[in-house]
């Protein structure tokens, strides 16, 4: 199976490049993360493995991410965010 969050960041990254500036600093703003919040997704992408619904490469490439957050190019943050925020949905949900 293919990485769906690095085809997601080529997909972003195409997205991106028809925002104008001010929209490009929103979005990096937004996908400031906190100490706590990287926890939490780090903690969702453990369970979200470990119950087969994201794949090794994917558990991977969003533990290599997180715990280099600041210096992670945008596309690749945009695309986590949104991938991370639907784990966090199921979590609420009780399904992960």
């Amino acid at each position: 199976m293919a990485n769906r969050l690095l085809i997601s960041e080529a997909e972003a990254r195409e997205r991106l490049k028809t925002l104008d500036a001010e929209a490009i600093r929103s979005l990096e703003e937004s996908t400031k993360l906190s100490f706590e919040e990287v926890a939490f997704y780090q903690e969702l992408k453990s369970i979200a493995r470990m119950k087969g619904l994201i794949t090794t490469e994917e558990a991977l490439t969003i533990y290599n991410a997180l715990m280099r957050w600041d210096t992670v190019e945008l596309p690749l943050r945009v695309s986590l965010t949104v991938g991370l925020a639907e784990l966090a949905k199921l979590r609420q949900k009780g399904k992960l």
